[in-house]
């Protein structure tokens, strides 16, 4: 895990503080999620989010955790991709989130990667039972550097942590530091029991609106000075 991203701008905005921390717990009680009388011609902001990461890590269930609230022991292997849909509120915000589930298998790879381009939040995920899952992630890592289009959110997704015992292989620790390596947001989830899963969609929502503000902010900076200039000369 040799390989340091801290300058790259397009995984985490500098001014953004790190998620990591153990003691982070889901609470129904301080989610945002709307039910489905919400309007939706108010929804200010839609984003596309990829999941990515090996076969049976988890992303699927991850995925039918947070919008459907049910959990299987056992899924089907995605083929290719397949995506589904959730509103949320975030502040005074109404975000739809477009999530797609990718095929994690070798043969697939090639395919999946079509999907990477105009995404705006990448959650990579590794099985923190399974530890070729997280030797394997700086080959994602390439292959979204070398397939993503544009500035996103990235989030590092150690799952299963419900795990006891023997069954861990990765520390949370491995998976702190390889995150600060990269300069990335850092959880760990786990889709059986549901912890920190609603959390880890509201904390992407949150930040991705902020990338945008920050963004417009920018834009208003450079046109006003733009503006000066030219009134100047």
């Amino acid at each position: 895990m040799e390989k340091n991203l801290n300058n790259s701008s397009s995984f985490r905005p500098s001014n953004f503080n790190n998620l990591s921390n153990p003691n982070i717990k889901n609470s129904l009680e301080d989610t945002k999620f709307l039910n489905n009388s919400l309007d939706k011609t108010k929804i200010a902001y839609n984003f596309k989010i990829i999941l990515l990461g090996d076969i049976s890590v988890g992303k699927t269930s991850l995925l039918r955790k947070f919008i459907d609230n049910q959990f299987l022991d056992n899924y089907n292997a995605t083929i290719v991709a397949e995506f589904k849909s959730k509103t949320i509120r975030v502040g005074e915000y109404n975000i739809n989130l477009t999530i797609w589930d990718t095929c994690g298998g070798e043969r697939h790879r090639s395919i999946t990667k079509q999907y990477y381009r105009n995404v705006d939040g990448i959650i990579l995920v590794y099985d923190i039972g399974n530890r070729e899952s997280f030797n394997n992630i700086n080959k994602w890592i390439e292959d979204i550097e070398n397939n993503c289009n544009k500035d996103y959110i990235f989030f590092l997704i150690g799952n299963k942590c419900d795990l006891n015992g023997n069954q861990r292989q990765i520390s949370y620790e491995e998976g702190e530091k390889i995150s600060r390596e990269l300069d990335i947001f850092f959880m760990e989830v786990s889709a059986k029991n549901g912890q920190n899963i609603n959390l880890l969609f509201e904390n992407m929502s949150e930040y991705l609106c902020k990338n945008i503000e920050n963004s417009q902010i920018e834009e208003e900076k450079l046109l006003f000075n733009n503006n000066s200039n030219n009134n100047s000369n």
